[in-house]
């Protein structure tokens, strides 16, 4: 899926493992560290089912940042939705994507929002139903 510096992040604001603590919640995905830019692959074949911002200022104006934090989310053909945070669209909703050969998109740098607490890297979940899964056995074999 990505270019994969360490494999999950960790940093002053938290372990990019599924289930880490998130204060009074979990955290849905896995976080992999990653440079700004970088190609991001389809984690799934499927079609693209929405183009969203992960942070609500970033979606209404109220961001200071030149570029929104967006997401990616492709539904597969067994219902579930893969998605992959900040990261600049390059696919329209609609669209078919093939898993490990096409690019949904390129990689945002955090630390316009963040500074230096946070390191850069994408976000990658699955969503089944109202619920999560993790994408850890999902993510074999999709470096690229």
């Amino acid at each position: 899926m990505i270019k994969i510096l360490p494999p999950v992040r960790h940093d002053s604001m938290g372990a990019g493992y599924f289930g880490a603590p998130r204060g009074s919640r979990k955290h849905n995905g896995v976080d992999f560290s990653c440079y700004p830019e970088s190609k991001i692959l389809a984690p799934v074949t499927g079609e693209v089912t929405k183009l969203g911002y992960p942070y609500g200022d970033e979606r209404y104006g109220g961001s200071q940042h030149s570029e929104p934090y967006r997401y990616v989310e492709v539904t597969a053909q067994d219902g579930k939705r893969h998605r992959v945070f900040y990261i600049k669209p390059s696919v329209e909703v609609g669209e078919v994507v093939v898993e490990g050969r096409d690019v949904v998109g390129y990689s945002q740098d955090l630390t316009k929002r963040h500074g230096g607490a946070m390191v850069n890297h994408v976000h990658y979940e699955i969503m089944v139903g109202s619920g999560y899964e993790s994408p850890t056995k999902q993510i074999d074999g999709l470096s690229t």
